[in-house]
């Protein structure tokens, strides 16, 4: 099981994404973002090329939908991925190969998508929207990890995730939060959770140490 969420802030033009999964690692493998590109998640079968080429071609000036029609047409093994994309204007777009493991679901909201595959629930991907639309005045990170969350309320017991992830771009070349917990038995995304209440403090500070140092900035 996994799923993830690919959204933009409507105040800041922020872009990210968060997931789940019951695999190892998930952050290392399916998710990408860019500074005033977009975010893009490539699951079910990962494929981290097909994110990077996806946000080459919304930096080139595509929609989502021309960027998934150029991804797919003909592709070896589409037919096992799922994508979903946001771009830094809100525009979103998704594909699920016929081979997505079922059941798989998706969600399309304001500036965001939703979904996931071999769900325990096909209603996971919706409720992550109705979280995600909430609270617009709080900070992208924080409305894409409770999105995680109202995902994971959906989850029978019987189902867990062990990892999770959350990227955040705003104007830097490189996600200005990247926080990743590869591996919990039970509790990966109240783990993550955890890392953002305590990261968050100090986000703004690394960005103008990796920009502006000067003495008062400290170093780390």
């Amino acid at each position: 099981m996994t799923f993830s969420i690919v959204g933009r802030c409507e105040r800041t033009g922020e872009l990210g994404v968060a997931l789940a999964s019951a695999s190892i690692a998930i952050g290392n493998r399916c998710p990408r973002v860019r500074a005033g590109v977009g975010a893009v998640v490539v699951q079910n079968a990962a494929a981290p090329d097909l994110a990077v080429e996806a946000l080459d071609f919304l930096q080139s000036g595509l929609g989502p939908t021309s960027t998934l029609n150029l991804l797919t047409e003909g592709r070896l093994h589409i037919e096992y991925r799922q994508l979903l994309i946001v771009d830094n204007e809100g525009r979103t777009g998704h594909f699920a190969g016929d081979q997505t493991e079922h059941p798989h679901a998706v969600c399309e909201g304001s500036n965001a998508v939703a979904g996931g595959c071999d769900l325990s629930s096909v209603t996971i991907p919706s409720a992550m929207i109705v979280a995600f639309e909430q609270n617009v005045d709080q900070h992208l990170a924080w409305r894409l990890i409770r999105a995680l969350e109202a995902g994971l309320s959906q989850v029978s017991e019987d189902h867990r995730v062990h990892s999770a992830a959350l990227l955040v771009a705003r104007e830097q070349k490189w996600p200005h939060i990247d926080l990743r917990v590869d591996w919990h038995q039970s509790a990966p995304v109240e783990v993550l959770r955890g890392l953002w209440d305590a990261y968050r403090v100090q986000a703004d500070s690394n960005v103008m140490l990796a920009c502006n140092p000067g003495p008062a900035t400290g170093s780390f």
